[in-house]
């Protein structure tokens, strides 16, 4: 059992040439290796039928490409915080701003 765990959202947004960066993390268990090229893929899901279809990360992965002309990236990241490691996901979002 893990106590003590602390739960971390981190949200940084910048602007730099014209491109806003958006970077969202959590220090969830991360994604699998062997599945995060296929996150983003209609219906692909890692839940039972009955919690889920597998179209909410397509659908944002659509408004951002299409919609809004930008990408978003997934990857597993390890960040310090307090001099402790945390380890999770990370998503990219880029979004030209012109």
């Amino acid at each position: 059992m893990i106590k003590n765990l602390q739960h971390i959202i981190m949200l940084d947004e910048h602007i730099k040439n014209n491109i806003i960066n958006i970077n969202i993390f959590d220090n969830g268990i991360g994604i699998k290796d062997e599945i995060i090229d296929k996150i983003f893929k209609p219906y692909f899901t890692t839940m039972h039928q009955s919690q889920g279809n597998g179209m909410g990360l397509y659908i944002v992965h659509n408004i951002i490409n299409i919609t809004l002309e930008g990408n978003i990236f997934a990857s597993n990241k390890t960040i310090t915080i307090d001099n402790k490691k945390q380890i999770g996901t990370n998503f990219l979002i880029t979004i030209n701003d012109n």
